[in-house]
């Protein structure tokens, strides 16, 4: 009997995992199948060997008996995977930043958030983390824009309605 044994060690940023699962032992004595009685309601005939092909298909003569079969059994080996974790892409922040800043912008930061994704996942994890900088920066850049805009547009708006109030009084 041959003995198995299951182990999986994962790398991550911070070192080495090892994990092992499975059992440990040998493996179960072989068992010949139990022949078929006919199933639960018993109107099924007994089981029988099928018959062995003995024609020709395309011009091949399949072989009439098989008298002898070789089973490899090989030993599990260790297998070392690499675990990266996906970087950011901050489409969300970008969409909103489109919706409620500076369109083109958002759209710039739209773009680079996609580009993030698409190199993850194609396995390019150091182009993603650089278009996720990207588009984190894009992202900021659209927040600073929008609110010295919004800040801008209060103030304008506040002047405006005081010279208006003060033309109304007749001052």
């Amino acid at each position: 009997m041959k003995e198995f044994d299951y182990r999986l060690t994962i790398q991550n940023r911070r070192g080495k995992l090892n994990v092992e699962r499975g059992v440990s032992g040998n493996l179960p004595p072989y068992r010949e199948p139990m022949p078929h009685t006919g199933g639960v309601s018993g109107n099924l005939p007994p089981y029988r060997e099928p018959m062995p092909h003995t024609g020709t298909h395309y011009g091949q003569a399949y072989p009439q008996h098989t008298t002898s079969s070789t089973v490899v059994v090989q030993q599990p080996q260790t297998t070392n995977m690499v675990m990266r974790t996906r970087p950011n892409d901050y489409m969300v922040w970008s969409v909103i930043g489109c919706l409620f800043c500076l369109w083109p912008v958002g759209l710039c930061a739209i773009a680079a958030s996609q580009d993030s994704r698409s190199k993850a996942d194609n396995g390019n994890i150091e182009g993603a983390k650089a278009s996720s900088r990207w588009a984190l920066q894009l992202n900021a850049l659209n927040a600073f824009l929008g609110a010295v805009l919004i800040t801008v547009l209060i103030v304008l708006y506040t002047m405006a309605g005081k010279q208006v109030s003060a033309e109304l009084n007749g001052h």
